[in-house]
């Protein structure tokens, strides 16, 4: 999948994870995992609430209470939102399988990479533990460790972010360094992010936005955010636009883990969870991450309503 964004209207200063996104999208149409930019251009509003228009027919046991024409044009926009939710790609290894299964080039040669860089650093590891200076070199094998999460794209982003959290799991030395790819991630070119949402809204960026910030604000594993004024409300937004063939590259890497599990799970007898579970578990959250485009959880009604200019 290819970059898609958000915007949120919330003010920069007040941002927290359990606030309600009021958002931008330029989403891409994640089904058929093709690298073509789709979004549209969605802006939030607090829900008018007048009191319903009613018209009394002779009958009075019937009441008409039609929509304001507000909250005609809210549904109409939610609507549109569901849809692009429900085309977004769904994790299955079914996918992945169908996808990747015919391209033995394609995964060998990110196997060869993978394989590469992690048996390296194991083996320096091993070297390590045998000469008895492995904990003198903690700091050095976390920060190379960190690195190579970083090289190795999105998925192994994530999975260095889950890590830094498990101390269980994890020195110290390795907490640390791997907390930092929360949020001290490389960004991709401003070029293709502007690109991406030009092409996604068939308009350049002068005509939607008075101003936007020529670099992003902060960058993540999934993609990057800048800063921007819309141009026809004047409200301040946050772009989150999503790194280039973003889904292509986490769903060729869940297929390669994937069938790494299935050989733990056959031949490590020490290992008693089914890890290709974990794994498809795993896989699906990441997914998830990738549809900025979401209805409430359980059909919950959002305060605010997202209205759709596009």
């Amino acid at each position: 999948m290819l970059p898609s964004s958000t915007i949120t209207q919330q003010p920069f200063s007040s941002w927290t994870r359990s606030s309600i996104p009021i958002s931008v999208s330029f989403k891409s149409r994640l089904t058929s995992l093709n690298p073509q930019f789709r979004a549209a251009l969605v802006e939030a509003k607090p829900s008018p609430n007048p009191p319903p228009l009613s018209t009394q027919p002779k009958d009075e046991s019937l009441k008409i209470h039609p929509l304001p024409i507000d909250r005609a044009d809210d549904i109409q926009a939610e609507t549109k939102a569901m849809a692009r939710a429900v085309n977004a790609s769904v994790y299955t290894p079914e996918l992945v399988a169908s996808r990747y299964g015919s391209k033995p080039f394609k995964v060998v040669g990110r196997a060869f990479e993978i394989v590469f860089s992690l048996g390296s650093f194991g083996l320096k590891l091993l070297w390590e533990q045998k000469n008895g200076v492995a904990d003198k070199n903690k700091r050095i094998r976390a920060i190379e460790l960190r690195t190579i999460f970083t090289k190795l794209g999105p998925t192994f982003v994530k999975l260095g972010q889950g890590l830094s959290t498990r101390p269980d799991i994890c020195p110290i030395e390795y907490l640390e360094e791997l907390s930092e790819l929360q949020d001290g991630l490389p960004t991709f070119p401003d070029d293709d992010a502007f690109e991406c949402i030009e092409r996604e809204l068939g308009l350049s960026l002068d005509s939607i936005f008075s101003t936007i910030s020529p670099s992003p604000i902060a960058a993540a594993s999934l993609g990057q955010v800048y800063k921007a004024r819309l141009k026809y409300s004047g409200k301040v937004v946050a772009v989150k636009v999503q790194r280039p063939g973003i889904e292509e590259a986490i769903g060729l890497d869940f297929y390669l883990i994937r069938g790494l599990g299935f050989l733990i799970n056959k031949y490590v007898d020490r290992i008693t969870t089914d890890v290709v579970a974990l794994i498809d578990e795993f896989a699906c959250r990441v997914f998830q991450e990738l549809n900025y485009v979401q209805v409430p959880a359980g059909g919950e009604k959002c305060e605010e309503i997202q209205k759709i200019v596009c």
